[in-house]
């Protein structure tokens, strides 16, 4: 009761509403940082299977991204060891709309163009390949016009049937396959 007369109580119940569960997004959003970087801090890999080593070589030949609806802050320091390999990061305050928006995806084509890719060259969507593990991941790949490489990590082959390729993990991709899902 305390509460409602010192926030609320000049408010209509839409703007009521819409406050409280503003203030509750956000406990659960920081809630969720917290106990990542518990994780974190415990030395727990939180890779999926193989992605060290891929990003290893794919790294040396292509422009590698990371589009992911978790926080900058987060993706930053899980890739702290790999951050030389990775060009560019759009984390979940880089964009106004989650998968299966293409939005995060089409923003990441668009500053690697502008930041890494030489002005003689333009890098298009058609050339690039997302790995993906949901099928929202991959629905926003596609809507994007990019490849998609789906894992088989968080989701069975049956949901993410609409990916370019799948994998169990991204331990058995060689740089020959991933050139395949181009051909």
């Amino acid at each position: 009761e305390d509460q409602y007369y010192e926030k609320y109580l000049g408010l209509d119940d839409r703007s009521v509403f819409e406050k409280l569960l503003k203030n509750k997004k956000e406990g659960l959003v920081q809630k969720k940082h917290d106990l990542l970087m518990k994780k974190i801090e415990s030395g727990k890999s939180l890779f999926l299977p193989g992605v060290p080593e891929f990003l290893s070589r794919v790294s040396q030949k292509y422009y590698c991204a990371v589009v992911s609806g978790a926080l900058r802050s987060e993706i930053e320091v899980i890739l702290k060891e790999h951050k030389k390999q990775i060009h560019l990061i759009i984390g979940a305050e880089d964009g106004s709309r989650g998968k299966p928006d293409p939005e995060g995806y089409i923003k990441a084509i668009k500053l690697l163009n502008r930041d890494f890719v030489p002005a003689s060259e333009i890098l298009l969507a058609e050339e690039c390949l997302v790995v993906e593990d949901s099928p929202w991941g991959i629905e926003a790949a596609k809507k994007a016009g990019a490849r998609c490489l789906a894992l088989t990590t968080s989701y069975p082959k049956e949901r993410l049937q609409g990916a370019d390729h799948i994998s169990p993990n991204l331990n058995t991709i060689s740089l020959n396959e991933i050139e395949t899902i181009f051909q």
